[in-house]
């Protein structure tokens, strides 16, 4: 009787934990067009990739007006694999060189998503027309508009 409860205990336990692993949702994270910024993405608080464009014109620095090239990078887009449901931040800490001179600016924006399991989040991030960024929610159709773009730079895969 006692190797009955323990081969059912057994069991219990391996379909608990393969419940936990099963949810899964799809996060897509578009940064768009920016000039001069660089950008690290944090989930939860744990900073996970960074996103980087690849460079669509550079502008050359005009002494003694700028100090540095101006860079302006397409679009790029990471997905995300979430393996859990529920409550999940992400924020996006984003670095703006001045080529004015030289100094860096420090921006932030953050939006939370209540993830379900099997469902799929697109997420952009794009400057905001007071020197600052924000993280809207899009729908899959704007997604796909920005997919299809010239120079459009898919990033490597990222699971949490």
């Amino acid at each position: 009787m006692k190797l009955y409860q323990k081969m059912m205990l057994a069991i219990a336990a391996i379909l608990f934990t393969s419940t936990l692993v099963s949810a899964q949702s799809t996060v897509y994270v578009i940064l768009s067009e920016v000039t001069n910024t660089e950008c690290q993405i944090s989930i939860n608080g744990e900073p996970c990739f960074e996103m980087c464009g690849s460079i669509k014109k550079i502008y050359d620095s005009i002494p003694p007006y700028t100090v540095s090239d101006t860079v302006v990078k397409h679009p790029c887009v990471t997905k995300c694999t979430i393996n859990e449901e529920g409550k999940v931040l992400f924020a996006a800490d984003l670095d703006f060189t001045n080529v004015g001179n030289g100094d860096v600016y420090k921006y932030a924006a953050e939006t939370q998503l209540n993830l379900v399991d099997g469902a799929t989040y697109y997420i952009k991030i794009l400057p905001k027309i007071s020197n600052d960024f924000v993280i809207e929610v899009i729908t899959q159709k704007e997604a796909e508009k920005i997919f299809k773009k010239k120079g459009v730079k898919f990033l490597p895969e990222y699971t949490l």
